[in-house]
């Protein structure tokens, strides 16, 4: 599914009908690696924190930079783990993973 340029993918329990995953990906996911390997960073982590809780409030459970050019943040929002990798250079969502629990 896509919404607002964004690939939209949903793991649903066949059994209840829950929605147990969302995946959110950005159009241009398959060359962010390549495009941004040789760019310095221009966001500190504090700041691509506060985009990931900007767009998505809960604690922050980790967070670190990957050498490809992205920020990986992970956040617990109420019974739920959100992940997301957001831009370097940016301060974009370049992807965001929920997993949600249903118990």
């Amino acid at each position: 599914m896509q919404v607002n340029n964004h690939d939209i993918d949903l793991e649903i329990n066949a059994a209840s009908g829950k929605i147990i995953k969302i995946d959110r990906y950005d159009d241009h996911d398959d060359d962010y690696s390549r495009s941004n390997q040789s760019k310095e960073v221009t966001i500190s982590l504090d700041d691509a924190i506060s985009a990931a809780t900007k767009d998505t409030p809960g604690k922050v459970k980790e967070a670190e930079f990957d050498d490809d050019g992205y920020y990986e943040i992970e956040l617990v929002v109420g019974q739920n783990d959100v992940e997301m990798k957001i831009d370097a250079n940016s301060g974009k969502i370049i992807e965001k993973e929920t997993d949600i629990d249903n118990d």
